[in-house]
């Protein structure tokens, strides 16, 4: 299948994002571009740097985050499962925003990102 979307990236940007600085700052990198420019790969590329340097890097889809979640309060080990994901220097989370959250996802994501400070 031909590619419609044009895919092209600012180098210089990601050569700056290679270096690990916004890791050093506790910065988040959000990467906001169609479906099919590589957004998955530059990820990946980004978690894979800092695996190299030491921190820990988990990588997951969003919906595996969300349903892990949703499992840990059913078995009462929700603590442990936030925990889990509290812990790596690096969490990467992949296919954001392509479902609308329901009230408790839209809770337990936030309880993520604010534990994660």
């Amino acid at each position: 299948m031909p590619q419609d979307t044009p895919v092209s990236y600012d180098r210089p940007r990601v050569r700056e994002f290679l270096t690990l600085h916004w890791l050093a700052e506790h910065e988040n990198v959000i990467f906001c571009r169609p479906v099919g420019v590589g957004k998955s790969w530059f990820a990946q590329a980004l978690g894979h740097s800092p695996c190299r340097a030491g921190p820990r890097v988990r990588f997951s889809k969003i919906a595996k985050l969300l349903q892990a979640l949703l499992q840990s309060r059913a078995d009462n080990s929700f603590e442990r499962e936030l925990r889990g994901w509290l812990a790596p220097d690096v969490v990467i989370l992949d296919d954001f925003g392509l479902r609308k959250l329901t009230a408790q996802q839209s809770s337990d994501f936030y309880d993520v990102l604010v534990e994660r400070e």
